[in-house]
């Protein structure tokens, strides 16, 4: 299943890690919404991961956003209901007009 519009424009929605401590005291891990960009998605690659007795693949993308502060890999990208993490985050110009974030998604 790819990203419906390759190479072209589509919606992406960034995502913070939140902790937050449930009645019992224990703390619970929760995204909540960071940012909401149209973006332009480019794949870069499928691979197949195979250790002991699974076979997963790997697949990595970079994606071109117009400008969000704070942006970090500590953060995740959603785009068509696939989950990406954020490998590196890379300023075009020193305007703060452009980003371009690279991601992976290992399903």
């Amino acid at each position: 299943m790819g990203i419906t519009s390759k190479r072209g424009r589509s919606s992406v929605t960034f995502q913070s890690l939140s902790k937050t401590q449930s009645g019992s005291g224990e703390y619970v891990k929760s995204w909540s919404t960071y940012a909401s960009r149209r973006c332009t998605f480019a794949p870069d690659g499928v691979s197949e991961i195979t250790d002991t007795a699974t076979q997963r693949r790997l697949t990595t993308a970079t994606i071109s956003v117009r400008y969000v502060d704070g942006l970090s890999t500590e953060m995740r990208a959603v785009i068509d209901s696939r989950t990406f993490e954020i490998e590196s985050v890379i300023a075009v110009d020193g305007l703060k007009r452009e980003q371009l974030v690279e991601i992976r998604e290992i399903v």
